[in-house]
């Protein structure tokens, strides 16, 4: 299977990561490389390598995304695990998984703090009724 990485500047023709210049009309492609964050630790892994720098795990090579030129994420995503405790911190782990995964994670323990002093707090009240 032939990795497709873009379409060429000037004719449109698909092209392959390997690719310096077009197959149709020889033009020069400038490739993109690919990214993915490690499964194991979330260190971000560039194509062709195989294997994480910092863990040594094996990346899963179909699973490489392009980079996204977005804008990092802002602090208010902690308001989310905050206020719904560990439903927040889970429904923010979902959205910021893929592109910003150290702050996915440490929305889902912050859910999952709050929601053990939130069970904490319960059972005191309970105690002095």
């Amino acid at each position: 299977m032939v990795e497709i990485n873009k379409l060429c500047p000037k004719c449109d023709t698909p092209t392959t990561l390997e690719q310096e210049f077009c197959n149709k009309c020889g033009s020069p492609v400038e490739s993109e490389k690919p990214t993915q964050h490690c499964g194991s630790c979330g260190v971000i892994i560039q194509y062709p390598d195989e294997f994480c720098n910092k863990c040594g795990k094996k990346a899963k090579l179909s699973t490489f995304q392009y980079e996204d030129n977005s804008q990092a994420p802002t602090s208010w995503w902690y308001v989310f695990p905050i206020i719904f405790g560990m439903f927040g911190g889970v429904t923010a782990w979902a959205l910021l998984r893929e592109t910003h995964y150290k702050m996915a994670t440490n929305c889902l323990l912050v859910g999952i703090g709050v929601t053990f002093v939130y069970v904490i707090i319960f059972v005191i009240n309970m105690e002095f009724k």
